[in-house]
């Protein structure tokens, strides 16, 4: 019997070439399973600098930003809850 596999996160390097304030690559991290995105978030903010908090933007999906202990800079996205 075959079973419907779960997607796995989706994971970008971003980058761009011009030097600002901010970190000159990121990586993005993005998914829809709540708990998955959650704990693979708490384990990037451990020992780490959240720039903006996980949380639920306005347009419904979920957004945060920090840079982990090795100074990486992460974007992490979460699928906003689909509607019927």
């Amino acid at each position: 019997m075959a079973t419907a596999k779960e997607p796995a996160p989706v994971v970008r390097v971003l980058g761009r070439d011009r030097a600002s304030a901010r970190p000159i690559f990121s990586v993005a991290l993005g998914g829809d399973d709540q708990a998955e995105i959650t704990a693979n978030w708490d384990r990037l903010v451990e020992d780490g600098i959240v720039s903006v908090p996980l949380a639920r933007s306005v347009l419904g999906a979920t957004f945060g930003s920090c840079i982990d202990r090795y100074g990486t800079a992460w974007l992490v996205t979460m699928s906003a809850p689909a509607t019927a």
